[in-house]
C-alpha cells in the first residue's frame, strides 16, 4: 500500500483499531499516533493495533511504483561501456542521439552526424577526431 491508501484506510476504518505507529525509514525510529498520518515523514511500514489484539502490519512502496519506467537505461548503459571500451567519452545527451540514430561505430557515427543538423554536433565531431588521433 501507498501512504495515501493507508490514510483512506484510516479514515474509513479507524474506529475499529486502538493504536497506529509506523517505522520512519530515516531515522530507523518508531513514531505512534494519528500524527504519521500528517507528519510527511519517510515511512517504510505501519503498524495497527485491533481491538481485539490482532496487528496489522502493512509495507509502504512508493505511489509511483507501478507507474515510473525508465526506459532505455540498460541500452545507454551498454552503449556508454561499448563507446568507452572504443576510447571515447560521451555526455548522456550525446549518448542518446547515438542510441536514437543507431550508430554502432565511429564511421557510421561520423556518417550521420554530417547529415544532421544537432545542437552538438561539432562537439561530438571534434571528439570522434580526438579519439581518432590518439
Amino acid at each position: 500500500m501507498s501512504i495515501p491508501e493507508i490514510r483512506e484506510l484510516w479514515a474509513k476504518y479507524g474506529r475499529f483499531y486502538d493504536s497506529i505507529k509506523a517505522h520512519d525509514y530515516a531515522s530507523n525510529t518508531w513514531i505512534e499516533g494519528e500524527r504519521v498520518l500528517k507528519d510527511g515523514r519517510l515511512y517504510d511500514m505501519f503498524v495497527l493495533k485491533r481491538q481485539d489484539g490482532e496487528f496489522l502490519r502493512v509495507t509502504i512502496r512508493p505511489e509511483s511504483f507501478e507507474r515510473v519506467k525508465v526506459e532505455n537505461s540498460e541500452d545507454i548503459r551498454k552503449t556508454a561501456s561499448l563507446w568507452k571500451r572504443l576510447g571515447y567519452s560521451f555526455t548522456y545527451e550525446e549518448l542518446e542521439f547515438i542510441m536514437e540514430c543507431g550508430a554502432r561505430s565511429p564511421e557510421e557515427l561520423r556518417k550521420m552526424l554530417k547529415g544532421r543538423d544537432w545542437k552538438g554536433r561539432d562537439a561530438m565531431l571534434e571528439k570522434l577526431k580526438k579519439a581518432k588521433a590518439e
